[in-house]
């Protein structure tokens, strides 16, 4: 009897678990006709606000373009998040997907758009 208790709990706690968590999130791939609607604005500085801004809050700030575009410029933005692949620190990796819209970006020139 006892088994039997144990296994309708154990049976529940899983099936419970599965409804609660679900499918992940579909993840948007960014094609290169994409690209042209990628905007500074729309897609990367609320990116960057999000995964950078926390750290990279004084100088430079990332939360602002004119810092950003002196990072982009150098060549270090892109040697540290898409080359190495080494920022953000201390979280989460960024996304396929976000790591492409920010390649589509700079591709582009890195516009203030």
């Amino acid at each position: 009897m006892k088994k039997v208790i144990f296994a309708a709990i154990l049976a529940l706690t899983v099936f419970s678990c599965v409804n609660k968590v679900g499918l992940p999130p579909k993840e948007v791939v960014v094609t290169p006709d994409a690209c042209d609607s990628i905007k500074y604005s729309v897609d990367i500085q609320p990116l960057l606000s999000a995964r950078c801004a926390g750290c990279h809050s004084a100088s430079p700030n990332f939360a602002v373009y004119a810092d950003t575009k002196a990072k982009v410029d150098d060549g270090t933005f892109k040697n540290r998040v898409l080359t190495l692949k080494d920022m953000p620190l201390g979280g989460p990796a960024l996304s396929q997907s976000d790591l492409d819209k920010i390649k589509c970006w700079l591709d582009k020139g890195a516009p203030n758009n």
